[in-house]
């Protein structure tokens, strides 16, 4: 920073000489510069097939809720349900379920609310989510002889529908 404060003074430029560095302090360098010697891995060709699209099985609940239903319970309610329905895509072999947030929704004032998941892993997913959909309709209603284990207390839902979709990615 120069003494002129005032911007619309012009102030001289200096340029300086320039100056050498050496980090080396006189010693001749290891090695050139750009060819040291590093460990590679050469990993096997990964093929890529993109001419087709991928039919990705997705499980769509359509859940309805009871009109007594406490906004901040529900919330927990489809947190319990979604941690249950991927616990048990893990129990048959999958790698879990994730929320769907871009399919998903919900109507106001309808009492419904249309919730997808999807596999996180895509082989045999469609057995899977069948599964599902099955363990689903046969717990409809919730009651204590559920042939799935799900979390003991969901009282925000009167029934669901569970329906496994297809769409190409």
């Amino acid at each position: 920073m120069n003494d002129n404060h005032d911007p619309t003074n012009d102030s001289p430029v200096q340029i300086h000489s320039p100056m050498a560095f050496d980090f080396t302090e006189g010693q001749p360098p290891t090695n050139e510069f750009g060819k040291s010697e590093a460990e590679l891995t050469v990993l096997p060709p990964v093929p890529f097939d993109f001419s087709e699209a991928v039919e990705v099985p997705f499980l769509k609940l359509t859940l309805y809720l009871r009109p007594e239903a406490d906004p901040a319970s529900l919330s927990l309610d489809v947190l319990r349900l979604i941690d249950a329905l991927s616990g048990y895509e893990r129990d048959l072999g999958g790698k879990g379920m994730t929320w769907d947030a871009m399919r998903s929704r919900a109507t106001p004032g309808s009492g419904i609310v249309r919730l997808v998941l999807t596999p996180t892993e895509l082989h045999g997913a469609q057995a899977r989510l069948a599964k599902l959909a099955t363990g689903l309709a046969g717990a409809a209603t919730p009651n204590p002889t559920v042939p799935l284990e799900w979390p003991v207390n969901i009282p925000s839902f009167a029934r669901w529908e569970a329906t496994v979709r297809y769409d190409a990615a």
